[in-house]
């Protein structure tokens, strides 16, 4: 539901500000994701085997600033540094995302539902969403 709440906060016309406000730290302020499940994805990604380093040997960093310069709802993004010196943004999605993304469907379409009857003389829908 988190991309509805980014949506929301776009919404500043629409809105009263405290809304507006609270929900934009959705939009790179999202909760972060703990480092070994940003490891495991980034090792399975890379190919790096489940004890390989995410810096030097066949790992194509120099450098991982394992905090992150922001995360949002699908993933987060780390700074790193290649082995030819190049300073690159890495943006790790989140492991579970799928699981979320069906979860926050189903959960859509039923306020749909639920808000197509309860407001059907004004023919509401959440479809923008």
């Amino acid at each position: 539901l988190t991309k509805m709440g980014q949506h929301g906060a776009t919404l500043k016309p629409a809105m009263p500000e405290e809304y507006v406000e609270a929900l934009s730290s959705l939009q790179d302020r999202a909760p972060v994701r703990a480092l070994g499940e940003i490891e495991r994805t980034l090792r399975a990604e890379l190919q790096l085997g489940a004890d390989g380093s995410l810096i030097g040997g066949r790992s194509p960093f120099l450098e991982f600033d394992l905090s992150p310069l922001g995360c949002a709802s699908l993933a987060q993004v780390h700074r790193a540094v290649l082995h030819d010196g190049t300073v690159v943004a890495v943006k790790v999605q989140h492991a579970d995302i799928r699981a979320i993304l069906d979860s926050d469907l189903v959960i859509a379409r039923w306020l749909d539902w639920l808000a197509s009857i309860a407001f059907s003389e004004q023919d509401f829908s959440l479809a923008w969403a």
